[in-house]
């Protein structure tokens, strides 16, 4: 009984003195080529999101495609990438969600509770996903600098990039009430 009591304190003080502290609950894994983990983040039907390492060029946001064991990232073209590679993942996967950004208008305050995916260049780096040539494409989202760099950074059909300046940027919702189920029984 004692214990019981005591770890329901326990719980009760800790909601108590973090309400207001969210902590964002995601993180990168490692990836196992083809292994999708079971709290993977989904961006789109059959892509996840992922980050590429490259030597002398970041951290790069990367499209990760388990049916073909690779990655692709735009790292000044289309770069297939097959080892190095982190996938997003949470326990709770409704926190994300996608929403929509122009980067022709000034968009400061449309950047909030975006997901950070990387640098390059002493840059942060977002998520962003477009439809583009009839596939849905994740890439980097340069969110700073000059007009004409900022946007979702994807690759033709040719394998070049491309900047769209419309996409639909990553977001995390840390506020979103999540019901969690504590079992507090006695031994």
């Amino acid at each position: 009984m004692f214990k019981t009591f005591l770890v329901v304190c326990v719980i009760s003080a800790d909601t108590i003195l973090n309400t207001g502290n969210a902590v964002q609950d995601f993180y990168w894994r490692d990836y196992a080529h083809g292994i999708i983990p079971d709290d993977a983040f989904e961006g789109k039907p059959g892509i996840y999101i992922g980050q590429a390492y490259f030597k002398n060029g970041g951290l790069l946001p990367a499209a990760i495609y388990p049916y073909t064991n690779a990655a692709v990232a735009i790292y000044d073209t289309r770069r297939e990438i097959k080892e190095h590679i982190k996938i997003l993942c949470s326990r709770d996967r409704r926190k994300f969600y996608w929403e929509a950004i122009n980067f022709t208008n000034n968009n400061e305050g449309d950047l909030a509770n975006a997901v950070v995916g990387g640098f390059q260049h002493e840059q942060n780096l977002l998520i962003g996903v477009a439809k583009h040539d009839g596939k849905w494409k994740i890439g980097k989202v340069k969110p700073d600098g000059k007009t004409d760099a900022k946007g979702l950074f994807v690759w033709t059909e040719e394998g070049k990039h491309l900047r769209l300046v419309d996409c639909f940027l990553l977001k995390y919702n840390q506020t979103a009430s999540v019901d969690y189920i504590f079992d507090v029984r006695s031994s």
